[in-house]
């Protein structure tokens, strides 16, 4: 029996990341399921020395349309859009819904000159999950709201998720998930917070409408005639990337932490929002439904450190036979701060830097210290989580794409680490994430 007949249903999962968008076809169920389809188009990520990481939402919605338009021969029986969409991003929109900005990423790091203070965890942060940070929109807003002039409060404020779902659904609508990202999110309450917007000088119109439970768009008739397999095909509500990417990972529930090592890194743990163990000092907390929740600690140092070293540094041709000759261990002498792309909340803004150069430091050395900085930040990472959790997690489950590049990385994290790790099972794990959140959600409506 072909996958897809055997209880499971066909998703198309739409990933857009920072660096690509993707959409996946998927068909069948658990374990049995497969790829049927999958289109990637890289994205342009604008970026200088001043912190800029900018994209275009224009220029990205076409990508992602481009993806549409590759898989669409194999869409027939979709019975579910599901999106992955990168947390924190921001665009300011014009009375009409067109962009006046560029859509600011995670990674641009500008805002910080508004705001050089190291945030505290107090009320706020236990509501809301997150700190008046220069990543969050209680410190992005006031600083883009300054570079446009203000004063214009027609002007409204969204991610790239909410524009993407106004420009293909004709609704703007901001999922728990996604809210969560933003800072402005009562965790508990579902709605915005009226400290965290005061801070950032909106009011709950300027931001978008969010997302009642159950919420289900679809394609605008206009789309549905270019991609008529998607006609009258629900669309889910977005989760954010790192809730994704928690969940297709294998890590649905406490038992597990989850570290993901792509361009950046993170440590995660899901669980249920209700009777939440309480959250530390140290970490963030974001939904990934109006149910389940994500606390964690994210990173900006990751592959991105590792593409650095490969930019700069005259490294050899096979640079994961160098790093295993010289060994697993830390360089001698050496000390690295990898945070070559800033700092996240709550650590102040910071770069990177190496202590303990000689004229006998080479390249490999130089690499092999800032990728054990990075596995330092994440076996922290892991302790702090780990010691907050009613009971101590089984395993670690490591994925992401710059652990699968470096079997040298994956040893020196493990040798790190306290407990013991498993592999990720999935190498699309965000995509995977929300095709099994999709899987639930269809087959609780099946039941009922």
């Amino acid at each position: 029996m072909p996958p897809g007949k055997q209880g499971g249903v066909k998703v198309l999962a739409l990933d857009l990341g920072t660096s690509s968008a993707r959409a996946v076809v998927w068909e069948g169920a658990g374990a049995c399921g497969r790829v049927v389809a999958l289109a990637r188009r890289q994205v342009r990520l604008g970026v200088d020395d001043a912190g800029r990481a900018e994209l275009d939402p224009d220029e990205y919605l076409d990508g992602l349309m481009a993806c549409l338009d590759e898989v669409h021969d194999h869409l027939d029986g979709v019975r579910a859009v599901a999106t992955s969409c990168q947390w924190h991003s921001l665009l300011a929109l014009d009375a009409a819904g067109r962009p006046v900005t560029p859509l600011l990423t995670w990674a641009d790091t500008r805002a910080r000159e508004a705001y050089a203070e190291i945030p505290a965890a107090g009320e706020l942060h236990r509501r809301t999950g997150a700190w008046r940070h220069p990543l969050y929109w209680t410190v992005r807003i006031p600083w883009l709201e300054e570079r446009l002039g203000g004063g214009d409060r027609s002007r409204s404020f969204a991610g790239l998720a909410e524009y993407v779902s106004r420009r293909l659904l004709g609704e703007p609508a901001a999922s728990v998930s996604m809210a969560s990202g933003t800072g402005l999110l009562d965790l508990a309450a579902g709605r915005w917070d009226g400290e965290a917007m005061a801070l950032a000088g909106v009011t709950g119109d300027r931001l978008p409408p969010l997302a009642p439970r159950g919420w289900t768009g679809t394609l605008d008739s206009r789309w549905a005639r270019r991609w008529p397999a998607l006609r009258d095909v629900p669309w889910l509500p977005a989760v954010g990337d790192g809730a994704a990417a928690t969940v297709g990972g294998g890590c649905a529930g406490p038992d597990r932490i989850s570290v993901t090592v792509g361009t950046s890194a993170a440590v995660r743990v899901a669980h249920p929002l209700a009777g939440a163990f309480t959250l530390p000092g140290g970490c963030w907390r974001y939904l990934v439904d109006h149910d389940l929740a994500v606390t964690g600690i994210a990173y900006s140092a990751g592959g991105n450190v590792f593409a650095w070293a490969r930019r700069t540094l005259l490294l050899p041709d096979d640079v994961e036979a160098a790093l295993v000759a010289r060994g697993e261990g830390p360089p001698h002498g050496l000390t690295a701060v990898p945070d070559l792309a800033g700092a996240r909340p709550p650590r102040p803004a910071s770069t990177g830097s190496i202590s303990g150069l000689t004229l006998g430091t080479g390249p490999v050395e130089i690499l092999a210290a800032l990728l054990d900085g990075v596995s330092g930040q994440i076996a922290a990472g892991v302790r702090t989580l780990a010691e907050a959790l009613p009971e101590r997690p089984a395993a670690v489950v490591l994925g992401g794409g710059a652990m699968a590049a470096s079997g040298w990385w994956r040893r020196n994290l493990a040798l790190r680490l306290a407990v013991p790790v498993e592999p990720e099972a999935e190498a699309e794990a965000s995509a995977m994430g929300v095709v099994r959140l999709a899987e639930t959600v269809m087959a609780g409506r099946a039941a009922t």
